[in-house]
């Protein structure tokens, strides 16, 4: 599979043909895939065929994933706003982002670093804009509201509004180790735009045992998740399973035993398991609240090392 076909071009340049220098096209345009499955294709083929600077597009600007049919928008004065700021901050030294062309293109749901976003997602994303001339990251939080598709002189780029929360500091949940919020402070909201490539990733909301506070339970991709492999501290509930896990999870209704993760439905909250110690038994789709726990090594392979080192 070869990634020009799949890129979204600036107007008038459609039916051109593709310049020799893959930069040429890829410093001005979007990857787009029809499906979820033909971006994941496209993904693998730039890294199976090595296609640094392909690769190099959809690692910083990622997959969006629409119809070929367009759906056209009229940008509101937020966000012409909020487009002239972001390019004014990205070009301090140009003159040529006076203006804000006002049609542009809606998405539902895009790809970026291999995960899936979509429209009504939570998600946690870094934002400089807010503060410039602070060195330290500045992290937000908030609802995925809309994706949008903009062209300003001759560049196609992803946008994101984001409706962020306002508070940005947070205690840490004893048990997860993650952020806790209290209830009342998730009303209090801002609309935010900012490029799509400035997700770090998701999070989902979790009810804490204090009163009033939820927790913001945030996925993989993030430091974070490494406590649900840390041996020996308390494990998140409920852990987020990924393609390739042990978990520990329950056998029957009383017995607990260790198994891999085959496969993962988030859709439906369900993984495919294979039993680790019992091998003449058949995968089997649980819900993800059956696991318990993801480890981080198993009994089998540690037996296995102190066999070794016996010898």
């Amino acid at each position: 599979m070869y990634a020009h076909p799949f890129l979204v071009l600036p107007e008038g340049n459609e039916d051109g043909d593709h310049p020799k220098k893959c930069e040429d096209w890829h410093s001005r345009c979007n990857m787009r895939a029809s499906s979820e499955r033909k971006a994941q294709d496209a993904w693998n083929a730039c890294r199976r065929l090595l296609l640094g600077i392909c690769k190099h597009l959809i690692d910083n600007k990622g997959i969006v994933v629409g119809s070929n049919k367009k759906k056209f928008f009229t940008l509101n004065g937020f966000e012409k706003e909020s487009l002239l700021a972001i390019y004014n901050w990205m070009h301090p030294f140009s003159n040529t982002s006076e203006t804000i062309h006002c049609g542009d293109v809606l998405c539902s749901k895009a790809f970026l670093h291999e995960c899936r976003y979509a429209v009504g997602d939570y998600v946690v994303f870094e934002d400089q804009l807010s503060q410039p001339n602070r060195l330290e990251e500045i992290i937000q939080r908030g609802h995925l509201k809309k994706l949008f598709l903009h062209e300003q002189e001759g560049e196609i780029q992803l946008f994101m509004n984001v409706e962020a929360l306002l508070q940005r500091d947070f205690i840490m949940d004893e048990v997860t180790g993650m952020p806790l919020i209290h209830r009342s402070e998730k009303a209090n909201t801002t609309d935010i735009i900012r490029p799509f490539d400035c997700i770090k990733h998701k999070f989902f909301w979790l009810r804490s045992n204090i009163n009033e506070m939820d927790i913001m339970y945030e996925l993989n991709g993030h430091k974070a998740r490494s406590r649900l492999v840390c041996p020996g501290q308390p494990s998140c509930v409920p852990p987020w399973p990924e393609l390739g896990d042990l978990v520990l999870a329950f056998y029957t209704d009383s017995e607990m035993i260790e198994a891999f993760v085959v496969e993962v439905d988030n859709d439906n909250k369900k993984v495919l398991l294979f039993w680790a110690h019992d091998h003449h038994a058949n995968a089997l789709w649980l819900d993800q609240k059956l696991i318990v726990s993801v480890l981080l090594s198993s009994s089998i392979e540690v037996a296995r090392d102190e066999d070794l080192n016996s010898q």
